[in-house]
């Protein structure tokens, strides 16, 4: 038996797209991060090293850094904390982030991006949205509003 494509409707089919072509961005990503000594060559999973990026970046610039301890916790069904921060060890080691003692509680660090950062989150990121462009995708909020409220829970 064989999969008739067209049980998958035209918006799956697109994300069906998105992820293959998302997966062939991020081996060329990790290509060049390793070549920028950002993480180590084939050391560990650069889709782990994907995720503590976005992470630590997204709450930077939402004015709440992450701590250490939640981070582990996004983590902790799929990876150990000992490789946790072995991939922070790296991102310190290679200057896109620092620990900081949190001021508020001092048993705390904080998990912060620095400018060397900005370079390889924006490459992410434009990827990702070229990626998504080129499958069909429309950022317009209104219409996602519409189609979400128009579905069955």
């Amino acid at each position: 038996m064989t999969l008739d494509p067209a049980c998958l409707s035209q918006e799956q089919l697109a994300a069906l797209e998105m992820e293959v072509s998302w997966l062939m961005f991020r081996s060329i990503f990790e290509e060049r991060m390793a070549g920028d000594a950002m993480i180590r060559p084939h050391s560990r999973n650069v889709f782990e090293s994907d995720m503590v990026c976005a992470i630590v970046l997204a709450r930077y610039l939402e004015d709440r850094p992450i701590t250490l301890k939640e981070m582990t916790t996004y983590f902790m069904q799929f990876i150990t904390e000992a490789t946790l921060s072995r991939h922070l060890d790296d991102m310190e080691a290679a200057g896109a982030l620092v620990r900081v003692q949190d001021l508020q509680d001092r048993r705390r660090l904080l998990l912060i991006p620095t400018d060397k950062e900005a370079a390889p989150a924006q490459m992410y990121l434009q990827g990702r949205l070229d990626v998504m462009l080129n499958a069909g995708f429309v950022y317009d909020p209104e219409e996602a509003k519409r189609r979400l409220s128009e579905r069955v829970p």
